[in-house]
């Protein structure tokens, strides 16, 4: 954008120099309208240049929230993640399964996923 804010500053410092002449025609109607032209062309430049820098921003402004709604997905992917282990309160071995790989089980389901049977310890001591 340097470069266009350079040009436009030579494109009005040489219509400012070349109105007057051409006032008291000193230089030609083309020379002026060449040096309206350029500052115009210049301008219009600049004001280009201006207008993608502010898109740049505003893209770079859009990829962060973009960013951040990845993020948030991946936040409550692993949350869920977090809820597919299932363990048991208690040791012993568990009986026969109620639910299989694949089944969609939660908080509200009213089937028990499998049951433990009563275990009885025995002990006995031998003389």
């Amino acid at each position: 954008m340097s470069v266009q804010d350079a040009r436009w500053t030579t494109a009005k410092a040489n219509l400012t120099r070349i109105r007057p002449l051409a006032e008291e025609n000193a230089v030609s109607k083309k020379d002026l309208d060449d040096a309206i032209g350029m500052e115009l062309s210049t301008r219009s430049a600049v004001d280009a240049a201006k207008a993608a820098v502010e898109a740049a921003q505003a893209n770079i402004v859009a990829a962060d929230a973009q960013v951040l709604g990845a993020q948030a997905h991946v936040d409550k992917a692993k949350l869920n993640l977090s809820f597919t282990r299932i363990t048991s309160p208690v040791d012993g071995v568990a009986g026969i399964a109620k639910a299989q790989i694949g089944n969609l089980v939660g908080p509200g389901s009213t089937e028990e996923l499998t049951t433990f049977p009563p275990s009885t310890r025995s002990s006995a001591t031998f003389h």
